[in-house]
């Protein structure tokens, strides 16, 4: 058996071409990996690292963000990268928003969030309101909304006036993640304290709130979710090897699932960096610590199948 094995980029020019020839796809249908270089004066000067990465809906756009502050956008199409901005704060979250306007949202240590023109790689303006870093945003392309987290709170932004909306609150303890329900009705927000809130995204009336039903010890473990757009499964994680699958009408703990990892990193490298449901419903996409993409079955608790990136690069 022949195996492909996928050469890493390096990132360093401020623009250049991706590929200087056609890819050919690794053994688990990998293209490609994109890797910060080493310093060329000297191999003790540590290298910078990518700390956040954004993908277009249609994959035709990838966004990377090191810890240096350097935001580079890959063209996949036209085969093409640009560095559109560099910063001295690392990136923090990052994401694209496609209708009109081709905008990339970018979220910094300095607690910052710029607005980008992908097209003209120009800064379109900046959000200084949150007081800690944002960890975690999404976008809303039917209402132009863009929904960002940090300890400090839950805000609702404009994208086309960047300006605020709403602010949901922290919660007593600070907030770990907010997200639009699959039919952009409602939103979903997720505190440290393991208590979760439901609001109408229209009025920004709270619907419904709850805490999770399990040992307070278990729900500082919580840190990510996902809910499927039947309405039947709610699924949450963080920083262990372990999913809690609970009823969404019940909010009754079904099970608790392991997920596998890799020995040498420890069990750190299942910990759950993030997570979302295929539309079907049943199958639960996680991204893990160890850099593996692993696919859950919900309804019987099942590994359905793991990417392991590791076995089609070849590091030098």
């Amino acid at each position: 058996i022949m195996l492909q094995v996928v050469q890493p980029l390096s990132v360093g020019a401020p623009h250049g071409r991706i590929w200087c020839s056609k890819p050919s796809p690794g053994n688990q249908g990998l293209v490609s990996v994109l890797q910060t270089p080493s310093s060329k004066f000297s191999s003790s000067v540590k290298k910078s690292s990518f700390t956040t990465v954004a993908v277009s809906s249609k994959t035709e756009y990838i966004a990377t963000v090191d810890n240096k502050g350097n935001v580079y956008v890959f063209n996949i199409k036209h085969n093409r990268y640009n560095c559109i901005d560099r910063t001295s704060s690392a990136g923090t979250c990052a994401s694209f928003k496609e209708l009109g306007v081709r905008t990339l949202f970018v979220a910094f240590e300095d607690c910052s969030i710029k607005c980008y023109d992908v097209a003209k790689g120009t800064v379109l303006g900046v959000i200084l309101e949150h007081r800690c870093p944002v960890r975690y945003m999404r976008v809303n392309e039917q209402r132009n909304e863009i929904l960002t987290t940090s300890v400090d709170g839950v805000r609702i932004w404009d994208t086309a006036r960047l300006e605020r909306k709403r602010m949901l609150g922290s919660g007593p303890y600070g907030a770990h993640q907010a997200v639009y329900s699959p039919s952009g009705s409602s939103i979903m927000t997720c505190f440290k304290d393991g208590s979760f809130y439901l609001y109408d995204s229209s009025t920004f009336d709270l619907l419904k709130s709850f805490t999770l039903p399990a040992d307070p010890m278990i729900r500082s473990l919580q840190r990510r979710f996902a809910a499927t757009s039947d309405g039947l499964y709610f699924v949450s994680g963080g920083p262990t090897p372990l999913l809690f699958v609970y009823s969404m009408i019940t909010c009754v703990l079904q099970y608790a699932l392991e997920l596998p990892y890799d020995p040498r990193v420890g069990p750190a490298g299942g910990a759950v960096q993030d997570m979302f449901f295929m539309p079907d419903s049943t199958v639960l996409v996680v991204l893990c610590g160890d850099g593996h993409v692993r696919f859950v079955a919900v309804p019987d608790g099942t590994l359905v199948m793991e990417l392991d990136c590791e076995a089609d690069v070849e590091y030098g």
